[in-house]
């Protein structure tokens, strides 16, 4: 009815007993993801292994569920730092309970084999779009899918005087247009290939591009985190 009061907002107890609890954050890539949310509730995920290597700890993640995009192990990369963050999940009967603190903010990474190499040439071509641009990386996932290491290796960034885009106005996979974005989706490749998260400013220093030409590749090929322990990071699609 009109004039009608508001109803009173629904309030929901808060359990804090776990807040004491340490809880490591981790980063899954996707496929991995995906084939977890399926599992029942205490169904096992996997196998944590810790190795001693030169007095350091070293962590192996074993998946229970293995298929053609998850892998047999993963390392378990652990950062320095952590964020200020706790756990929150809401139990059976409507209300919230706090599961504990993060401690630790870990990546799962998948191993430099031949496997996982394969797969990546597999992702990449996926998401090539036009035949102009599919002819441009092709040899980039060729090298993916044959080299020893996943981390590919291309030819010395230009001088700084090759970057000027107003002499750009050749087009066609040969011309200076066309060479010149295979080159550059080949670098960005590249840095992908050291580290996994990557700003954009530090992207555009890195491949000494401007922000705008970087953004552009990077809509294509990686996602962009908004919030998050990686919020303003940018990582390859498909990891």
């Amino acid at each position: 009815a009109a004039g009608a009061p508001a109803p009173a907002p629904k309030r929901r107890e808060l359990d804090m007993t776990s807040i004491g609890e340490s809880l490591w954050l981790v980063k899954l890539p996707a496929p991995v993801a995906d084939a977890w949310a399926r599992q029942e509730a205490g169904a096992s995920l996997g196998e944590l292994h810790v190795q001693q290597q030169a007095g350091k700890q070293h962590f192996l993640v074993k998946p229970s569920e293995r298929s053609e995009e998850v892998l047999d192990s993963y390392t378990l990369h652990v950062f320095d730092d952590a964020p200020a963050l706790v756990a929150v999940s809401e139990t059976a009967s409507g209300a919230f309970a706090v599961d504990g603190k993060i401690s630790r903010n870990c990546s799962l990474r998948p191993p430099a084999d031949v496997r996982y190499r394969q797969l990546c040439r597999q992702r990449l071509l996926a998401t090539m779009g036009s035949a102009k641009e599919s002819k441009a990386l092709a040899d980039v996932a060729s090298r993916m899918g044959s080299q020893a290491s996943h981390v590919v290796s291309f030819k010395r960034p230009p001088k700084p005087e090759d970057d000027n885009d107003d002499d750009d106005d050749e087009d066609g996979g040969g011309g200076k247009k066309g060479g010149k974005k295979k080159d550059l989706v080949s670098r960005l490749l590249s840095c992908f290939g050291k580290k996994d998260h990557w700003q954009l400013k530090e992207l555009a220093q890195a491949l000494r591009k401007p922000k705008k030409d970087v953004k552009e590749i990077l809509t294509k090929y990686a996602t962009y985190h908004r919030n998050g322990p990686y919020q303003g990071y940018y990582n390859l699609k498909g990891e």
